[in-house]
């Protein structure tokens, strides 16, 4: 009885020492947005960032958001004339547990 009290233990430390390994690391991640007009993509390239980072628990850390790339891709719709434009924005950011709506401003 006593040896199971004490692979029990042992489980429950390392379980506890991974969820905190995972908590506090500062892996990078990359995700797009895209939208129809330029102003849109960043917001939603944020919010891609707030999905990535819920995958495992977190928000993603707006200060240390950053915009690595931007572009756009032009194409035609079948039958149509005019040229349709989506616009891309492309950034790295790091997850945390407390959630930022947006990045804090400087003083």
């Amino acid at each position: 009885m006593r040896h199971h009290l004490i692979f029990i233990s042992i489980i429950l430390f390392l379980t506890g020492m991974g969820i905190a390994a995972g908590t506090l690391s500062s892996e990078r991640h990359e995700r797009t947005g895209s939208s129809s007009k330029k102003h849109m993509s960043l917001p939603n390239a944020m919010v891609s960032a707030h999905f990535r980072c819920n995958r495992e628990g977190l928000w993603a850390n707006m200060d240390t958001l950053q915009v690595v790339d931007t572009y756009t891709s032009q194409y035609k719709m079948a039958g149509g004339r005019k040229n349709v434009t989506d616009y891309y924005t492309k950034v790295n950011f790091e997850c945390t547990p407390e959630y930022t709506n947006s990045p804090t401003p400087e003083q």
